[in-house]
């Protein structure tokens, strides 16, 4: 039997095509080489704007219910001490500087940290105090970008419980003896101030918006056993909230997009390649 080999067509000259790519297919071939090295140099993250942190200050500014030593300070003392240990106070620390961050849009940080120095006293008692916090820093469009300043002023109103250390159950319901109230039931400093305190500023036509979110965790209310000094955080966070650049398309997607077309464009070349 006579095996008769395929002829391939003729061009378009009438001449028989030569076996192997067409133009057409090699050309695609090269767009997709190109467009796979493009995207394995692209960076694979998108920048966003951050926020550092240069300095905070807090200060007492005012206090009700027992006279207090030490407004216009960072710390503030009331009640005659009952031991050696000295009289209870209300303290602030401030986390910069040193500089810290930078923090991305809605990560939550520490500014600072808040004292209790919770000793038997006599029975002048405090309802509440408030503590003025000016925090400083810059913000970054981007992190590439030198920055521009920005100085925010909060308020804080703390209010005070105290409480009878011999009550049991204590207030809220919890044992004595036992956690917070190891020593006698725990007084109870609350955040008066509606949270989260917000401010907002304009800076390199963005609207930043910064936040103050109360103690660690997001808490209002802090727990202070007797006897020692009781410390907590106070934290913070901040959003772009409008009139922000618009997020860059990542100059991936237009070569993806090409890559995709140019697969396409090779898969029908092919196809129409073996048809002929």
């Amino acid at each position: 039997m006579t095996v008769l080999r395929p002829q391939p067509f003729p061009d378009r000259a009438g001449r028989p095509a030569r076996h192997g790519r067409s133009p057409e297919v090699s050309r695609s071939m090269v767009a997709i080489a190109v467009a796979v090295a493009a995207l394995a140099a692209l960076p694979q993250t998108v920048d966003a704007a951050q926020l550092r942190i240069d300095s905070i200050t807090g200060i007492w500014t005012d206090a009700e219910g027992a006279p207090v030593d030490g407004l216009g300070t960072t710390r503030i003392d009331w009640g005659v001490p009952l031991t050696a240990a000295g009289s209870s106070a209300y303290a602030f620390e401030g986390a910069a500087p040193a500089a810290i961050g930078p923090f991305a849009p809605g990560e939550t940080f520490d500014i600072g940290t808040f004292f209790h120095y919770n000793f038997p006293i006599d029975d002048q008692l405090l309802n509440g105090a408030t503590l003025d916090l000016v925090i400083a820093g810059r913000v970054f469009p981007e992190p590439a970008a030198t920055g521009s300043a920005f100085l925010v002023e909060q308020a804080l109103r703390f209010d005070h419980q105290e409480t009878f250390n011999l009550d049991d159950p204590c207030p809220g319901g919890t044992a004595n003896g036992i956690g917070a109230n190891v020593a006698g039931c725990a007084d109870i400093v609350t955040i008066g101030t509606a949270l989260p305190r917000s401010e907002a500023f304009v800076r390199d036509d963005q609207t930043f918006l910064f936040s103050l979110t109360g103690f660690e965790g997001g808490e209002a209310s802090f727990l202070t056993s007797e006897a020692t000094i009781n410390s907590v955080p106070l934290t913070a966070s901040f959003l772009v909230v409008e009139g922000a650049a618009d997020v860059p398309v990542p100059a991936s997607l237009p070569l993806l997009a090409s890559l995709i077309g140019a697969l396409g464009s090779f898969g029908w070349l092919r196809k129409r390649a073996a048809q002929s």
